[in-house]
């Protein structure tokens, strides 16, 4: 028979935190097919922005190394958190100004 936590931690969900621009913070829990457009409309939904005004920003991860990457609309926020190598499957993200 497995092990129960083992078990539990192989089936707990990713999270991204994502940092504003006012250092408010906002959690979301990952899915396979959840994108950075999507997080990006979750973004301006829950801080009033216009579609129109929500083009002007963007999404960035800073690396081991601390270097600042800007992550493309398409990009799968799971699979990023896989690559990244985090252990506690918290993705940290930026919310910025284009």
């Amino acid at each position: 028979m497995g092990d129960p936590i083992r078990t539990f931690t192989a089936t707990k969900r990713p999270k991204a935190l994502i940092r504003l621009l006012d250092s408010q913070q906002i959690e979301v829990v990952l899915h396979s097919r959840l994108s950075v457009e999507d997080v990006l409309r979750l973004v301006a939904e829950k801080l009033g922005l216009s579609l129109s005004d929500s083009q002007y920003f963007c999404l960035g991860f800073s690396d081991h190394l601390n270097n600042l990457h800007w992550l493309d609309g398409s990009v799968m926020l799971y699979d990023l958190v896989a690559s990244t190598s985090n252990p506690k499957g918290t993705l940290t993200l930026s919310h910025h100004v284009r």
